[in-house]
């Protein structure tokens, strides 16, 4: 019999408008350097980001909610990529949301795709049968999952074609210990699916035991990683995968044919962070700080005081907060503190800066 998602589950669903409005966001965001006062003067070489951005738009994302005791929700995201579609099959975890990725190319490649995002990867084959017309899609896909477990899913209905008119979607509990994220959901219908974990049919979780959670949708996410990121000359590493980074006036950039993350910085002190992505005009993800965030390799006293605010899709103020820096003993201290919406305020940050070294910690709860 299928589980329920009940009413404390659904309310956390709950999507939100904007974190302020254009008036707010104009008055209380202005541009200007930190206004902190250095011990020392800035290093040699490129400006340590203080912060490890990231952002990913799908045209067609579907949900699936199984009753499986160690997962959860099982995510198809069809990625548009300038070799074509690919297909990015994630799965989390029950015990604490944690999603676990697999894709269909070679191991060395799967470890360079959007190496920003904290996300366990595994390589292997992912059949996929897409029927996708205009007004009904059909779409199976079979791959291993990472227990090892042969997975077969399907969902069919329409496409993700209903406008929302409140766009921040919840992240709930998905990758609450990987990420600080926010989510634009511009577009919804409910379909019908079914899954299978290794030989067995799963039922799909039931909204008051009324609706199947199976669920198509138009959404981009962005937002602030966990994990360590190191400056190497020319190349960056993210943990064990290092990939050439380029600097443009003061910028420091990162750029593949898939994606863009670009670091703006003004005299070593970072002002805003942007993510474009392939065959999209517009931003996936932006932050600003206000103000600019001061050079954390640079000794400096007392605590500086900032705001943060957070852009998904084109879509302004998706997430607002406040930061904290210090600095003691060579080491520098950001504290990124979410306040609205909720599911920001739930996932503290902490980055640490030691020279050329960033590490980004989840904090709290």
């Amino acid at each position: 019999m299928a589980d329920f998602v009940g009413l404390k589950t659904l309310w956390r669903l709950r999507p939100a408008g904007p974190a302020l409005d254009p008036w707010q966001r104009q008055r209380g965001f202005p541009v200007g350097p930190s206004g902190v006062s250095y011990g020392a003067p800035a290093p040699d070489g490129p400006p340590t980001p203080p912060l490890i951005p990231f952002g990913v738009a799908y045209d067609l994302d579907l949900v699936l909610v199984s009753d499986h005791p160690a997962w959860n929700m099982h995510e198809y995201a069809q990625l548009r990529t300038p070799e074509g579609p690919l297909w990015l099959c994630k799965d989390s975890r029950q015990a604490d949301g944690s999603q676990e990725l697999v894709v269909d190319l070679p191991p060395e490649r799967l470890a360079t795709l959007l190496p920003e995002v904290p996300l366990r990867r595994r390589a292997g084959p992912v059949a996929v049968d897409a029927d996708l017309g205009p007004d009904r899609i059909d779409v199976s896909l079979a791959y291993t999952n990472h227990d090892g477990d042969a997975v077969r899913a399907r969902y069919h209905g329409p496409p993700p074609r209903s406008p929302r008119r409140l766009r921040s979607g919840s992240a709930v509990e998905h990758s609450r210990e990987q990420a600080m994220a926010a989510l634009d959901l511009s577009h919804q219908d409910l379909g019908r699916g079914s899954i299978h974990i290794g030989g067995q049919p799963r039922a799909l979780r039931r909204a008051l035991g009324l609706v199947p959670m199976a669920v198509a949708l138009r959404q981009g996410q962005g937002g602030l990683a966990v994990g360590d990121l190191r400056v190497e000359g020319d190349r960056m590493r993210f943990g064990d995968v290092a990939v050439p980074w380029q600097r443009e006036g003061e910028d420091l950039v990162l750029r593949d044919p898939l994606r863009t993350l670009r670091w703006s910085f003004v005299d070593g002190e970072l002002h805003s962070v942007t993510v474009h992505q392939f065959g999209r005009a517009t931003p996936v993800f932006h932050a600003a700080f206000s103000p600019a965030i001061p050079d954390l390799r640079r000794p400096f006293d007392g605590t500086w005081a900032g705001r943060f605010v957070f852009d998904v899709g084109g879509q302004e103020s998706h997430a607002v907060g406040r930061l904290e820096a210090t600095s003691e003993g060579g080491v520098g201290r950001l504290d990124v503190i979410g306040e609205r919406p909720w599911w920001v305020a739930e996932r503290p940050l902490r980055c640490t800066v030691a020279g050329p070294h960033l590490r980004v910690d989840r904090v709290g709860g």
